[in-house]
């Protein structure tokens, strides 16, 4: 324990080794110094936090600078610490090299334009950045509900075991951000600009970008995730864990499933996006609005793969036995695209559904159908079909085409025949 007596205030400053109660009394010696011959000294603005345990550091030389180090342990009245029970709140210098080391409290830190080391331990603690002019920041959270607030600069964020919230943006603010997720975290951007990249661990993660571009990497842990696009444009790796993953309507989006069994489903959000189906689970493979492309052929599972959401799709299956869907998910009144599809060598079954006028999709080229083994089945064409569906049950040549009520063209490309077995309707 090393005791600092200066400027008419007495501060106690906890260390657990040799080493650091010699860093800690070296310390205190500055501070004490600083203290008594008006170097350091104690102030109230601007608007810092008041009340007890509330420590102000007013100027990049005050108590947290250059070369030094602070370590913050909160000391009750009989001068013992109390890890976890008791709260204190820090406003940085905002000097380039600051060190801040917490023990247990709840530690509240807002740090200024500088850069700097934060490592906190097993409390619910909070370190906040400003909007602007935000520096380089290193920060590690311990085992508790902690929040990173991380508005302006560049940071690298280790999360802990716990459960931890990172915000990195703010309408008008600028970040770049590096997230280790070591426990279950959710990394939360309500606006700003920048590109946050998360790496995923084994607990759960889940991200939500605003109008930040996101990349997620989860294939080193086995934890699931969910990504939530916004406007940005996203680049995500889901692991073995499996989750959900949507585009930023900014497009060009990259979206892998999961490298496992575990299931993942793949929300394009823009023009130019692919999405990947992996591993051995199902893959739900769900095209955007724009011009989309959707692969199987990383996948041995059975994936279904939904396409002519107002743009064009194309499809490449895998090998398990998958499932296809075409025309509009959602309403009569959003026109389907066209879709090329080059089937897998499984058994699949390809779904025409009757949305109405408008609400279909407007042709579909199957490569490789297989007569012997693959199906279509029309979806909300009523009890009985109309003579044209009806012939498309009749012997077809390689390149035929059969035009739907709902306009919907389908070209078989490379088939000998097909026959009335290949066909269900549900109604």
């Amino acid at each position: 324990m090393a005791t600092v007596t200066g400027g008419g205030i007495t501060t106690y400053i906890n260390a657990g080794s040799n080493d650091a109660n010699g860093f800690a009394q070296a310390l205190a010696s500055v501070v004490s110094t600083g203290l008594g011959n008006g170097t350091y000294t104690r102030t109230g603005g601007p608007n810092p936090p008041t009340g007890a345990g509330v420590l102000t550091i007013s100027t990049p030389g005050a108590v947290v600078s250059d070369n030094f180090a602070v370590k913050v342990d909160l000391i009750n009245a009989n001068g013992n610490s109390a890890p976890g029970t008791a709260s204190v709140t820090l406003v940085g210098a905002g000097g380039p090299g600051e060190i801040v080391i917490g023990d247990g409290s709840n530690i509240t830190y807002f740090t200024r334009t500088g850069a700097g080391q934060y490592v906190f331990g097993d409390g619910n603690d909070v370190f906040g950045t400003n909007t602007v002019g935000g520096g380089n920041n290193h920060v590690s959270m311990g085992g508790g509900a902690d929040t990173v607030n991380i508005y302006s600069g560049n940071a690298t964020v280790s999360t802990g075991t716990g459960n931890d919230t990172v915000n990195s943006g703010l309408p008008g603010t600028y970040s770049n951000l590096l997230v280790f997720n070591n426990g279950n975290a959710s990394v939360i951007a309500t606006g700003g600009l920048g590109t946050d990249t998360v790496i995923g661990g084994n607990g759960t993660t889940y991200i939500s970008d605003g109008s930040k571009n996101v990349i997620f990497n989860g294939q080193g842990g086995t934890g699931a995730a969910t990504v939530v696009g916004g406007t940005g444009s996203d680049t995500v790796y889901l692991g073995p864990g499996g989750g959900q993953a949507g585009g930023g309507s900014a497009g060009n989006n990259m979206l892998y499933g999961g490298t496992g069994s575990a299931g993942s489903t793949l929300f394009g959000g823009g023009n130019g996006d692919v999405l990947f189906a992996r591993g051995s689970g199902q893959t739900v493979l769900i095209a955007g609005p724009g011009n989309e492309t959707l692969q199987g052929g990383a996948s041995s599972g059975s994936n279904v793969y939904i396409a002519g959401y107002g743009g064009n799709t194309t499809i490449g299956g895998g090998s398990g036995n998958e499932t296809y869907y075409f025309g509009s998910p959602n309403a009569a009144s959003v026109a389907g695209g066209n879709v090329v599809v080059d089937t897998g060598t499984g058994q699949d079954i390809f779904n025409f559904i009757n949305r109405g006028a408008g609400g279909s999709t407007a042709s579909v080229l199957i490569n490789s159908f297989s007569s012997t083994s693959d199906k279509i089945q029309l979806i909300g064409f009523g009890s009985g079909l109309s003579s044209t569906e009806a012939s498309i049950t009749s012997a077809a040549a390689s390149g035929s085409t059969v035009t739907l009520s709902t306009g919907t063209k389908i070209t078989f490309g490379s088939v000998v025949s097909l026959n009335s077995s290949n066909f269900t309707n549900i109604g």
